[in-house]
């Protein structure tokens, strides 16, 4: 049989012309997809039912290697028409159709003026067709054309009013939402509770009514609810947590500072500070996070918890240069404390580990013999501030004789500087006291404070513990290098050494009111001496991690002045090349430490500089740590047991630009739903009996059973995780209803309750699956229900009500059993 080729736009164009004819002969039009199928099957068979005419019989088709992968997009090139682009047209609005039409143009659309409606396309006919068959009544069509385009005017202003007012409604509902963040930041910065923000807006509309009155329904709009207020400060948290992962990335060196404390929730609470400095030198110091340890609190718990916080951030270990932490076995224990895990998780690290200087500072005083002075003042403060009447009676004393202070100072082991305020202000005071006391007919407890013997020991510990409680003054504050406080140490070290010389020659020129009282023996001098002695020992036997880093102190807080021989070898050569440059000793006297490193060149002295970022971004205290205690200790009360993690961030920040720039750092996302609400599905079967024993306790107290006041109910239980909808499709598949009060019938408790025939509530939860009774005009009865279920629910049909025939004597006797 002859093969025969077959073109293959000669049979599209006959098949297209066969759909024409038969949709202008009204016959069926196929599917175009089936058809383009049939035809390719044909192809591929040889044989050929579709063309311009019959084709029969078998045929023997060639097909050319382009047919059969492109035959239906051919087919659909010929059948689809173009889609017409009004765009493309560049069609422009001309001024005539303003009056000849009462149209205008606003964004780039052609709009009525009469009716406010849009018309697709700057076309004279569409205009047109639009006025005569909407608008053209006599009105306009009487209007001359004067009066045509003074109309035109006046509903031109009348559009452009309107977008004003939409333009201005939408900047005052923009500048009502930054000012809520804005009391939300400075209520979380104050560390005030957040249910301020509706005493703040309700003094921000009584003032506005005076001095304001047409202002005061825009401060009405403010929303500072608790709960918006709770939003605003994660939506706030959640910005600076991104900005400080955004500066983690140009981080050069960085350390870490952490504490462990309990809080009165008996939780113990692991602080993580993080301090580093980036390229630029831009110190940073923020609070890295705080994480809750429910358990015990050993070394790899510890651990575990650090880097679990800080892994958002993405640090590298590498960069990490020193972790400062208290002296507690959990955390400096070579072992199982945190430092010994540390090594062990990573043996190849440089971090240094240092111990707090205040901490070391303080437990410094312990060897001194402080206690039989101390034990006296305790006493004496106690008897006066622990009885209420003669507490006032001693601050009416002290008013009367003008004195300089109204009271006498509490004595608290744990806080650094109490116990020489107590000294100091009981010293101040002895003179008051002892009158006071004489008159009270109590001094005969205190006789000793009068003691010639007793004196002199009083009086050398209150100077010794103003000269420490100065040294601790010295260490604490932010933005100290780690040479100023070892500086402020060494300092007091020779301090020391120079009160023991000057006590040992009866020299009291430092100890101003030992020197005030009358000659002191010299057995006193001498044991004064020995005093002073174990305690310089006691400051030369700790600190001994700051002394392995002293010569890296040294050179970088007078590398002009360091011993070039003593310093490491890669810092020699660029140490020599520095002492010698006249120019940069000049600017070391002239400006700070940091701005003299941040302007020395890079790449001349790139190892010098980095010595001295990594100084600068290492802890040395735990002042933040135990300023952050404070704060949450203050916050964290008998009437206020919880903190939220979020204003605590906000009240340490220190970041810039918080909210400064109204358009860019303002959050964005949605803070109606910034508290993550568990689903329907994520309920637990806890929560939804919660949930039911909920509604059912607030019906046998008669309250009004709504959505608001279920919700209500479970956040005041802890169940504040639960959204509104979630809460609705919860208690509808619980079998209760939303409806209209009308049946008379209440929900009962499944237990002996009473059944109220009053009720203010007229839409309530009801459960027409649970049993209940009709309600009884006058006095109520009592009842007992019994319900057996299991957990998809209650049981159809397992249910019984026992009623009483008493109602004032016991009923129990009268039940059906």
């Amino acid at each position: 049989m002859p093969r025969r080729v077959l073109d293959v736009d000669s049979l599209i164009c006959s098949v297209h012309k066969y759909f024409t004819d038969e949709k202008e002969n009204g016959g069926p039009l196929k599917s175009v997809m089936s058809v383009q199928q049939r035809v390719c099957d044909a192809l591929v068979q040889g044989w050929g039912n579709y063309g311009p005419r019959a084709i029969s019989g078998p045929r023997s088709v060639e097909i050319r290697p382009v047919t059969v992968v492109n035959i239906k997009q051919k087919i659909n090139s010929k059948m689809t028409t173009k889609k017409r682009k009004v765009d493309s047209e560049c069609r422009v609005f001309k001024e005539e159709w303003s009056w000849k039409y009462f149209f205008t143009e606003f964004k780039d659309k052609p709009v009525c003026l009469i009716c406010n409606e849009t018309v697709a396309v700057f076309k004279d006919f569409n205009l047109s067709r639009h006025f005569s068959k909407k608008h053209a009544s006599a009105k306009y069509l009487s209007m001359t054309e004067v009066e045509k385009k003074s109309f035109v005017e006046r509903q031109k202003e009348k559009l452009r009013g309107q977008q004003n007012m939409f333009t201005k409604q939408s900047v005052t509902q923009k500048a009502a939402t930054l000012a809520s963040y804005v009391v939300a930041y400075k209520i979380a910065k104050s560390n005030r509770t957040l249910s301020d923000g509706e005493f703040v807006k309700d003094c921000m509309v009584a003032v506005s009514n005076i001095i304001c009155p047409e202002k005061s329904k825009e401060f009405q709009s403010l929303a500072l609810s608790r709960r918006t207020i709770t939003d605003r400060i994660d939506a706030i948290a959640k910005q600076l947590s991104s900005q400080l992962e955004m500066n983690c990335n140009k981080f050069e060196y960085f350390s870490l500072t952490m504490d462990e404390s309990t809080d009165m929730n008996d939780t113990a609470q692991l602080l993580i500070f993080i301090r580093a400095i980036d390229s630029e030198f831009n110190i940073t110091e923020e609070l890295a996070c705080l994480q809750s340890l429910k358990g015990k609190t050993t070394g790899k718990i510890i651990y575990d918890s650090c880097f679990e916080g800080i892994s958002k951030f993405n640090l590298p270990m590498d960069k990490l240069c020193n972790i400062t932490t208290d002296g507690a076995p959990n955390m400096v224990g070579s072992h199982l404390g945190f430092m010994g895990i540390f090594c062990k998780e990573n043996p190849n690290n440089n971090v240094l580990f240092l111990h707090y200087l205040i901490h070391q500072d303080v437990l410094c005083k312990a060897a001194i013999d402080i206690q039989p002075v101390l034990s006296v003042v305790v006493k004496l403060i106690n008897t006066i501030r622990s009885q209420g009447l003669m507490h006032r009676q001693f601050q009416e004393f002290l008013k009367s004789t003008e004195s300089e202070f109204s009271d006498i100072l509490y004595h608290t082991k744990v806080r650094w500087l109490s116990c020489g305020n107590a000294f100091e202000r009981v010293w101040n005071l002895r003179k008051e006291i002892q009158d006071f006391l004489t008159e009270q007919g109590k001094w005969d407890d205190f006789k000793i404070m009068a003691d010639e013997n007793w004196l002199p020991d009083f009086a050398f510990f209150t100077d010794l513990l103003s000269h420490l409680n100065k040294l601790n003054t010295k260490l604490q504050g932010k933005n100290q290098f780690l040479d100023e406080l070892w500086g402020h140490l060494k300092a007091f070290k020779l301090q020391l050494k120079l009160f023991c010389s000057c006590v040992e020659k009866n020299e009291l020129t430092h100890f101003p009111k030992l020197s005030s009282i009358s000659p002191v023996s010299d057995d006193k001098i001498n044991r004064f001496a020995q005093q002073l002695k174990k305690l310089h020992e006691e400051f030369e036997k700790r600190f001994q991690d700051f002394k392995r880093i002293e010569q890296s102190l040294n050179i970088f807080s007078m590398p002009f002045n360091v011993n070039v021989d003593e310093t490491p070898a890669n810092l020699q050569l660029e140490l020599i090349e520095m002492q010698c440059n006249t120019h940069l000793k000049q600017l070391f006297l002239n400006t700070n430490k940091l701005e003299f490193y941040k302007s020395i060149s890079r790449t001349q002295y790139p190892n010098i500089v980095a010595h001295a970022q990594k100084i600068m971004a290492m802890f040395g205290t735990s002042y933040l740590c135990e300023q952050t205690f404070s704060i949450m200790k203050l916050r964290k009360n008998c009437l206020r047991k919880s903190f939220p993690i979020p204003a605590l961030v906000i009240s340490e920040t220190k970041l810039r630009g918080v909210l400064q720039n109204h358009n860019s750092e303002l959050p964005t996302e949605d803070h109606r739903k910034t508290r993550p609400s568990l689903k329907t599905k994520d309920i637990s079967d806890g929560t939804k009996f919660e949930i039911r024993d909920t509604i059912y306790r607030m019906r046998a107290n008669k309250e009004h059973v709504t959505l608001n006041t279920i919700l209500s109910e479970l956040i005041d239980r802890k169940f504040d995780d639960i959204g509104r909808t979630s809460l609705s499709q919860v208690i509808h598949n619980l079998g209760f209803k939303f409806q209209k009060e009308d049946n008379r019938k209440a929900l009962c408790e499944r237990n002996e309750t009473w059944i109220f025939s009053t009720s203010a509530t007229k839409r309530i939860w009801q459960d027409d699956n649970a049993k209940s009774i009709k309600h009884t005009d006058g006095e109520g009865k009592r009842h007992i229900i019994l319900h057996a279920g299991r957990k998809s629910g209650f049981i159809e049909g397992a249910d019984l009500i026992f009623s009483s025939k008493s109602k004032s004597s016991d009923y129990h006797d009268n039940m059906n059993t």
